[in-house]
């Protein structure tokens, strides 16, 4: 278990040094969330390589794959993600609760300023095409229809891509986060999400390799009549039987809560550590007595990837069965599907307006991908170092989606004004 000191670091610390930042621009991964160049099209080729193996007679070639997997990484655009929230209890989407010391508005406020319209659940997002050509310049309609309405048109390439859109949602919602309105953005005093950030540093280790003891299992993946079904199917899951690190019998939901769950207690270096576990699978912790956390990646971490990965993947190839039945039954009955929406480009003004966070968290994005080589050979040889690397760049992320650079661009502007 990491020092609660380290962590408190790796918020806080800011280190101004232009050099060092473009060092780290250019060199160095931190762990925000799913990782959208790993985990989530790794995730997306294990739905279709379980499809695959179930229905021998329509594989997907190695080229649709891809396109798959680049769907799946191009779906966490900014701010594409303030969509990907979906809590089945209480069927909203994402709405600013848990993020940090700001309030639910404040919160809200720091993601749905970049977005062209207020954020949706993702299992509306996956189908509306009003709200998803308003993100012209962030990839526009990738909805379920665009998918299945390109396929039938001959347009594979688009098909692929938008179906990849959609399974990253899917994998989204084996999320706990995701699923129990928790904001989770690693800012403003707020702690994250200690499972995605686990999953996002497996993946980079050691891939996801989850179909063959599906297989070998016998297990099925889910028959769904329809998308929003698959939503609701995956969402409740996690939702019901996992806690993200700000929902721990925080009151928002009535499963699962720790006077339910078993106890057992550890002794570990020294360290007395109660743990709840419900039905073999670790849920959270109480350490030495003092706070109640799921951030622990031998027991309660790899519980949560052990349950979590396999049904995120057969509810993906659950989905991709359904958009081949999609497919048959719309093929002689092209005219009942709805009209495909054309993007519409946002007034560039309006673009300007927020794109220093856009602009920012595309460059973020970006050296995310370019550097995750890098910076695992760095934690294995240095790890404080890591720790003041991470903290510097929490710091800028917070600099620029604080709204801080456009408050100082303004102040230039008026005494530019003033001088002239």
């Amino acid at each position: 278990m990491e020092n609660n000191l380290l962590k408190k670091l790796r918020r806080n610390l800011f280190l101004p040094s232009f050099m060092v930042l473009l060092f780290l621009f250019v060199f160095v991964k931190i762990s925000l969330s799913y990782s959208p160049f790993y985990t989530h099209p790794d995730l997306a080729e294990q739905m279709t390589e379980f499809y695959g193996a179930k229905n021998s007679n329509r594989a997907i070639s190695e080229r649709e794959i891809n396109w798959i997997r680049k769907g799946a990484m191009r779906e966490d655009e900014p701010p594409r993600w303030i969509n990907h929230f979906y809590d089945p209890v209480h069927k909203i989407g994402w709405t600013g609760k848990h993020f940090g010391t700001l309030s639910e508005k404040e919160g809200y406020a720091q993601g749905a300023d970049m977005a062209p319209k207020p954020a949706i659940a993702s299992v509306d997002w996956a189908e509306n095409q009003a709200y998803q050509t308003a993100y012209g310049r962030q990839y526009g309609n990738q909805t379920w229809q665009r998918a299945v309405k390109s396929y039938l048109e001959g347009d594979k390439k688009t098909a692929f891509l938008a179906l990849g859109h959609i399974l990253h949602l899917i994998g989204d919602l084996g999320v706990p986060a995701h699923t129990r309105n928790d904001s989770h953005p690693g800012i403003k005093g707020d702690p994250g999400s200690p499972y995605e950030d686990y999953s996002k540093e497996y993946t980079n280790s050691s891939g996801i390799k989850v179909v063959p003891a599906l297989l070998k299992s016998g297990t099925a993946s889910p028959n769904f009549s329809d998308l929003s079904s698959a939503f609701d199917y995956l969402a409740e899951y996690s939702n019901k039987n996992f806690f993200s690190e700000d929902t721990i019998d925080s009151g928002d939901f009535n499963e699962p809560t720790l006077k339910s769950l078993d106890k057992e207690v550890k002794n570990i270096n020294g360290d007395i550590i109660l743990f709840f576990k419900k039905q073999g699978k670790y849920l959270a912790y109480l350490n030495n007595f003092e706070e109640y956390s799921i951030d622990d990646d031998d027991f309660i971490l790899s519980s949560y990837r052990e349950n979590l990965f396999p049904q995120v993947i057969l509810t993906g190839a659950g989905v991709i069965e359904l958009f081949f039945r999609d497919i048959e039954k719309y093929k002689d009955k092209p005219k009942l599907l709805s009209d495909i929406v054309s993007n519409s480009n946002e007034p560039f003004l309006s673009f300007v307006k927020h794109s220093p966070k856009l602009a920012f968290l595309k460059i973020w994005d970006t050296s995310d991908r370019v550097s995750v080589e890098t910076v695992m050979a760095i934690r294995k040889n240095a790890n404080k170092a890591k720790v003041g690397i991470t903290a510097a760049f929490n710091s800028v992320r917070e600099f620029f989606l604080s709204g801080e650079l456009s408050k100082i661009v303004k102040s230039d502007e008026g005494k530019s004004g003033e001088a002239s």
